[in-house]
């Protein structure tokens, strides 16, 4: 299934040679290039829950895809939801945006490094609500999760999707010396 996403680079990238979507540059800065997208008010809310399956067919995947196909020019994979996708859509949604088409490319895990000189990201290790959490495993595999939620001791209670399973979202709760030990880097999105 790598060829799907292969093609959809290849498209994201023809689109943005020939200026075909929706990509705002800022012209005094050397900035890369960001998806900046409207977020409709008449869109249906959509809501993801751990443990349920978002595959090709369920609803919530139907509604992330149709609002990604409509208001972005990348189309979405075909599959299971994927990270990237729920992630776009969330970030967009809460009128936040990420170069999209470099992260694409960008492995997991080094997402940080990307993003590090984007000035709408502040890239630290002191976790917030609403960032995302990037660390890699003992075996060098890279991870990213949603910070859904920061207690005052800074427990956190994060979000992968498809970590466990493809298109499956799992939820977990890490005391501060648990997530400390993974020695992540937290990406926040102004």
């Amino acid at each position: 299934m790598w060829w799907q996403a292969l093609l959809s680079v290849l498209h994201d990238l023809w689109c943005f040679a020939f200026g075909l979507d929706q990509i705002t540059t800022n012209s005094t800065t050397a900035e890369p290039p960001v998806l900046r997208l409207s977020v409709p008010t008449d869109n249906p809310a959509v809501s993801l829950y751990p443990n349920i399956r978002y595959a090709t067919d369920h609803p919530e995947t139907v509604l992330i895809r149709t609002y990604l196909r409509e208001y972005t020019s990348v189309p979405p994979l075909a599959g299971d939801l994927t990270s990237l996708e729920w992630l776009g859509f969330l970030f967009d949604r809460s009128g936040r945006s990420l170069p999209w088409l470099v992260l694409k490319l960008t492995p997991i895990g080094q997402w940080h490094q990307t993003l590090k000189d984007v000035p709408s990201v502040q890239v630290g290790t002191t976790p917030k609500s609403h960032s995302l959490m990037e660390w890699q495993d003992s075996t060098g595999k890279g991870h990213l999760a949603y910070v859904a939620k920061v207690s005052p001791d800074e427990t956190i209670v994060t979000q992968e999707l498809g970590v466990l399973l493809p298109g499956v979202i799992t939820e977990t709760t890490l005391q501060s010396v648990q997530w400390q030990a993974a020695q992540p880097v937290f990406i926040s999105v102004l």
